[in-house]
């Protein structure tokens, strides 16, 4: 299964003429921070994709480092109360994106997503996330990231 979510990933890049580089580990990076230390970049290099649903829909949010997704700030930024947000279980993000928890990719996903990026990601050179393989991740500048996904930049840290 791991294999054919890459493949997914990289023909969907592919077909968008997407400038992406796709780097082999030797391990399994869980956390951002173990992440940082295999690649030897700074936290804030790695960015997590993440889905909540907000005011009846799924949108996917970017984050990088060990910033926290403010529920408060997404609310804000969509105009919606608090209780209008919420992140998405596991087996929802599964179910809209065809990726599991901790290795879902920023793109690729079967369907679009509306996505977000946090406006913290920008000030990164190159951002370094997953590709539905544990032992792949992609790397991309932030603007080819929010090209490639039609992003809105937003502060939701």
């Amino acid at each position: 299964m791991r294999g054919r979510e890459l493949e997914t990933v990289k023909a969907w890049v592919a077909a968008r003429s997407g400038v992406v580089s796709f780097h082999q580990l030797s391990e399994e990076t869980p956390t951002v921070a173990e992440t940082a230390r295999v690649l030897g970049v700074p936290p804030d290099a790695v960015m997590k994709s993440l889905l909540f649903h907000v005011a009846g829909a799924f949108h996917l949010i970017i984050a990088n480092g060990e910033r926290k997704v403010s529920e408060r700030r997404l609310a804000e930024a969509f105009g919606v109360g608090r209780k209008r947000v919420r992140m998405a279980s596991a087996d929802e993000a599964l179910a809209h994106t065809g990726f599991r928890v901790g290795t879902m990719p920023p793109f690729g996903h079967p369907r679009p997503l509306p996505t977000v990026v946090d406006r913290a990601a920008l000030l990164q050179g190159r951002l370094w996330g997953g590709t539905g393989d544990p032992l792949v991740l992609c790397s991309v500048t932030p603007p080819e990231l929010v090209r490639l996904t039609e992003a809105r930049v937003m502060e939701v840290t």
